[in-house]
């Protein structure tokens, strides 16, 4: 089959100045030699996708953009982010990202997302809009959201309720690469969508 996304129906990841460290230092305004630039992965996703995930599970999308910010998709050669392949091993990975952190205890859940470096990476990583966006989730984080939104997690076996393969044919307009499902099926790190998650039809 092939490995190509072909036209995605939304954003390619765009170059952003990260900082290095991990520090109130990182300034946006006043910069020495301590930024550089990086592309966040960020699921194709334009606004309009990060608007739906959020009426979907808030902690889903916090949890979307720190995974997302783990990577930077300059580092992984040429070509990379144009293959089916390599986005459908980045959903897959998140799916797992989910099942991990979204069991955590509440508080513990809401003091990560509390950490400076977070806000720091989110202000220096996504577009004023969407920057706007993620911040107002976190802001907005209480336990009992983080209840709710685990709660929901949970009935669906902690794997996400958006940000999955549905949403990727959406995107991508075609199904999960073949040869890559069958890789991280073998090796157990797939194990399908949650119950609440239809498999998407493949239409395209």
């Amino acid at each position: 089959m092939s490995d190509s996304i072909g036209l995605p129906n939304g954003q390619f990841p765009e170059d952003v100045e990260l900082c290095k460290y991990n520090s109130l230092t990182c300034n946006p305004i006043l910069k020495v030699d301590n930024y550089y630039k990086a592309a966040p992965y960020s699921f194709f996703f334009d606004s309009w996708y990060w608007s739906q995930a959020e009426l979907t599970n808030k902690l889903e999308v916090l949890l979307a953009v720190r995974f997302g910010l783990e990577y930077d998709i300059n580092k992984l050669g040429d070509g990379m982010l144009s293959k089916l392949s390599f986005n459908t091993q980045m959903y897959i990975k998140f799916s797992q990202y989910v099942k991990k952190h979204a069991q955590k205890e509440a508080f513990q859940i809401i003091h990560e997302f509390e950490k400076t470096a977070f806000s720091l990476k989110v202000k220096t990583g996504f577009s004023p809009t969407d920057v706007m966006l993620i911040l107002g989730i976190k802001n907005a984080m209480d336990i009992k959201q983080v209840l709710l939104d685990t709660r929901a997690l949970a009935r669906n076996n902690y794997c996400p309720l958006y940000i999955n393969r549905q949403t990727f044919n959406r995107i991508f307009k075609q199904d999960y690469h073949a040869g890559m499902v069958k890789q991280l099926t073998d090796d157990r790190t797939y194990r399908g969508e949650g119950p609440l998650t239809p498999f998407p039809p493949n239409r395209y």
